[in-house]
């Protein structure tokens, strides 16, 4: 028979052995946790590393699919992309890219050239589009002239201007709207609209007071013709070159009349080329000239492209009002390619008069190289490539179209655009920052 003491001591070996099992067992538990943790957070990383491979194959596919479509441009119609293409179609998964709405009227393609410049534009103009008051439009003109180059690199930089009492003038929601419409994109979820969204979407809309759909610091285009070939430009002194060129061109006589032009006008810009030709040239061969003949070299600036641009960017040129800006948006998708090709359709239309008509020339154009939009690059089963992307990354581009080639004059990841955005909306010291190290990236 054991002694009490024996017993007391095998109490205390049984507890510790249990106390080691436990130990041994949690243990146990904790690293198989730990490691499967680890293998979701690596799967999970290497999935997200995929889907980013993935926007290089979607950004080369956007690229190729607007490169074809050049002579639609040239005829200053809008190209068409698809909302879904299909990267790698696997037995059970599928890489996809799937473009996301970017519009006001939430189409997948917007074009930039359309929007007015927001380092050209005016006081009077960012007033005219409704969106801005007097004093936010004086003090954004005032803060441009002190950035560097004189210039705004994006509409972000916006987001820093504050007024004499410290507060910041340009908010979040007056460039994206409303933030919610910033959280993960429906079509990225795949979620159904519900019946207000349908309906609002069937009534459609043409005002739209969102920075981002009105401004852009991306403005410019190569002066060439609607064949594609680069204009003749009669800003470079008189050669008997340019008079045998102008000869050949619009027939025996025209370059000397370019010559004596020459001699009393100076053809600086395209403003004053438009004043020139709506004097000497009949009415019916303008628009043609006019697509031939540049004074500014082989690129602009700035230019509103009348078949593209929302009713508050067209009121902001000289002569035109919302009246006259909203029966031009009311027209113009009703034209035929051919109409369109022609910058001088709103006055060929009798929508405004024919000296409003050379008010605009050398401020506007009838296409446009540069567009802008969004897609999100993932994977989907391969049986329903409709349904939710998983692992998504989601990016915003601009793609210039204006050279032999096309190539990204902007790219950034936006999966995160929501919570800057939210950041900002809280006037802290942090707020400059904040803008400089997500939207200038």
């Amino acid at each position: 028979m054991m002694s009490p003491s024996h017993e007391v001591r095998r109490g205390f070996a049984l507890i510790a052995v249990l106390l080691v099992i436990g130990a041994s067992t949690l243990a146990v538990t904790i690293f198989l946790r730990w490691s499967s943790a680890e293998i979701a957070i690596a799967s999970a990383s290497a999935e997200r590393s995929r889907s980013r491979l993935l926007v290089d194959s979607g950004v080369a596919i956007v690229l190729s699919e607007l490169e074809a479509q050049r002579e639609v441009i040239l005829e200053g119609r809008r190209p068409q992309l698809e909302r879904t293409y299909v990267v790698h179609e696997g037995a059970v998964v599928s890489s996809i890219i799937r473009l996301l709405s970017v519009g006001p009227e939430r189409e997948p393609l917007v074009p930039v050239g359309g929007l007015l410049d927001l380092n050209r534009a005016t006081s009077d103009q960012l007033q005219a589009t409704g969106a801005l008051t007097q004093d936010q439009a004086d003090r954004i003109i005032e803060t441009r002239s002190t950035m560097s180059g004189g210039r705004y690199r994006s509409l972000e930089d916006l987001l820093s201007i504050t007024s004499d009492d410290g507060s910041f003038i340009v908010t979040p929601e007056m460039i994206y709207g409303p933030l919610e419409d910033l959280r993960p994109a429906r079509e990225v979820l795949a979620l159904e609209e519900d019946r207000g969204e349908r309906a609002l979407r069937a009534l459609g809309t043409t005002r739209t007071s969102r920075l981002s759909d009105l401004l852009t610091v991306h403005s410019f285009e190569p002066m060439v013709q609607r064949d594609g070939t680069w204009r003749i430009d009669i800003s470079v002194p008189y050669s008997e070159e340019l008079g045998l060129r102008f000869d050949r061109t619009f027939g025996e006589g025209a370059g000397e009349a370019l010559r004596r032009i020459k001699t009393s006008v100076d053809l600086k810009d395209d403003v004053t080329l438009g004043a020139v030709v709506a004097q000497v040239v009949d009415i019916a061969d303008q628009a043609r000239t006019l697509d031939t003949l540049t004074a500014e070299g082989r690129w602009a600036s700035g230019r509103i492209d009348i078949n593209t641009a929302p009713l508050e960017v067209l009121q902001t040129l000289p002569g035109l009002d919302s009246e006259s800006a909203s029966a031009l948006v009311d027209v113009r998708d009703s034209l035929n390619a051919s109409a369109q090709a022609d910058i001088t359709w709103p006055r060929d239309q009798n929508l405004i008069t024919p000296s409003t008509m050379y008010g605009l020339y050398g401020l506007i154009t009838n296409r446009t190289w540069l567009w802008k939009l969004r897609f999100a690059a993932g994977t989907v089963p391969s049986e329903d490539t409709d349904s939710a992307l998983e692992n998504p990354v989601m990016v915003e581009l601009v793609v210039d179209l204006s050279g032999p080639r096309p190539r990204l004059a902007s790219l950034r990841d936006i999966g995160r655009l929501d919570l800057a955005a939210r950041l900002l909306e809280q006037d802290s010291p942090r707020r400059s920052r904040t803008i400089r190290d997500h939207f200038r990236r």
